[in-house]
This record gives structure tokens, C-alpha cells and sequence, in this order.
């Protein structure tokens, strides 16, 4: 990026000034000149060729800098790409990590210690009462507390057994991503080389004319 600034703002726009420059001293200097002492454009070879050569070097660097404009153009649309496919990344990682953490809430046995002490306190109360219509209440208490639990129990269960399923596709999906991710980045350092190999050989056919000079 910074190449291509350069020769957009410094390089190019120099050979223009210089190009101008040569321009006006051509057209200027007959006029200084003693019409005696005039030459004409075969007795000045020297001037032609740099005027050629300030004319094709312009028509190059300017090629040059078109091509690093469609070189930059793509590379930021892929860069933008990557950038989604890094949050693409991030939710499923996200995603994964919850998933985890449930399954180890699921799978710890004190998630019920709550429900089998409340079991537990109706067992005593009922081998304590006396009184029929309450031991009975107690024990239906009893019984629908069981129920609920054991439901609960089935419940995580199942949705335990789920996830264990979910988990190794995420992960494989995670790890497609990365791949995916991976090829952009790839991609995205050949733009980046592209734009540098062609700021360099612009460059360098630059020096390479002047020294001709």
C-alpha cells in the first residue's frame, strides 16, 4: 500500500514535472538562440531520445500504477472476506466453548443435591408423623418429588447424549473454517507480493532509464 502511494504520489507525478520541464526548454531555447546557430531536430539526437524516453517511462509507470490500483482492489475485497471469516471463526469457537460448559454442568452429579436433600428432609418427616392423613400427603409429596427428579434426570440425559454427538461436528466445522482462513491469508500474502514485485520492477526499469540517459 505504501508502494503504491509512492508511485502514484511521488514517482509518477515527478517524471510529469520533469517531462514538462524538458518540454519547455525545448520550446523556449530557439527562440534564445541566434537563428544562424539553430539546430534542426536531426542535429539534436540526444534531446529526442530523452524525450522518448521521459514518454515511455511515464506510459510505463502509469500501467504500473493501474495494475497496482486492480492488484489493491482485489486484495481488499479478500481482506474483507477475511475479516468475516475471522468472526465466523469466533462464533464457532464461541459456540463450542458453550457447548462444553453444559456438558460438564450436565454430567456433575451436584446438580440434583438440591432435590435429593428436599427428598431426604420429606423421608424423615414421614417416618416421624404419626398421623395417617399426613404420613400420606408426605408420601404422595414424596413420590411426585421422585417423579420430577427422575424426569429431570432423563431429560439432562438425553440432551447430555446430544451434545456429545454436536461437539466432534463443531469441531470439524471449526477446523474447515480455520482451513478456509488459512487459504485467504494465503491468497491475500500472493496480492501483497504481487503489488511489492510490481512496484519493484517499475522502480527498477525507472533506474534502469536513467542510467541509459
Amino acid at each position: 500500500m505504501g508502494n503504491n502511494f509512492f508511485l502514484g504520489t511521488v514517482l509518477l507525478p515527478g517524471l510529469l514535472i520533469s517531462l514538462c520541464c524538458f518540454l519547455n526548454q525545448a520550446q523556449t531555447r530557439p527562440q534564445l538562440q541566434d537563428p544562424q546557430t539553430q539546430t534542426s531536430p536531426r542535429e539534436r539526437p540526444d534531446e529526442s531520445k530523452l524525450l522518448t524516453i521521459l514518454i515511455n517511462e511515464v506510459h510505463q509507470l502509469r500501467l504500473a500504477l493501474e495494475q497496482n490500483n486492480l492488484l489493491q482492489h482485489h486484495s481488499n475485497i479478500l481482506l474483507a472476506r477475511v475479516r468475516r471469516q475471522e468472526d465466523v471463526i469466533h462464533e464457532t469457537v464461541t459456540e463450542l466453548r458453550t457447548l462444553e460448559k453444559a456438558m460438564v454442568d450436565l454430567a456433575e452429579p451436584s446438580r440434583y443435591d438440591e432435590q435429593l436433600d428436599d427428598l431426604k428432609d420429606i423421608e424423615t418427616r414421614i417416618n416421624r408423623t404419626t398421623d395417617p392423613e399426613i404420613r400420606l400427603d408426605l408420601v404422595q409429596d414424596h413420590e411426585g418429588m421422585k417423579r420430577r427428579l427422575d424426569r429431570a434426570k432423563q431429560t439432562d440425559k438425553e440432551q447430555l447424549e446430544r451434545e456429545r454427538e454436536l461437539k466432534p461436528k463443531l469441531m470439524d466445522k471449526l477446523r474447515e473454517e480455520r482451513d478456509v482462513l488459512n487459504e485467504m491469508n494465503a491468497q491475500l500474502d500472493a496480492f501483497e507480493r504481487d503489488i511489492e514485485l510490481h512496484m519493484k520492477t517499475a522502480m527498477s526499469q525507472s533506474r534502469v532509464q536513467i542510467i541509459k540517459q
